[in-house]
């Protein structure tokens, strides 16, 4: 998201190209994309270890890690 905020300021100041802007982009959807695809594998995994107690997990929600400097 950083580089994405960076792109457009640059691009709005006439500092950046379009291009660039478009790749920041692009590369913030594909974080996304990564993202989701990583939770959806947890869960997958969460309903098959499930399936083999044959109880729910206990639930709790996952410590944030801390955002990179």
């Amino acid at each position: 998201q950083r580089a994405l905020d960076a792109a457009q300021a640059a691009f709005g100041v006439g500092a950046g190209s379009l291009l660039e802007w478009i790749d920041a982009a692009r590369m913030r959807i594909e974080v996304g994309d990564e993202e989701a695809d990583a939770a959806a594998e947890l869960l997958r995994a969460i309903s098959a270890l499930e399936a083999r107690v044959g109880a729910p997990l206990p639930r709790a929600p996952l410590a944030a890690l801390p955002e990179a400097p």
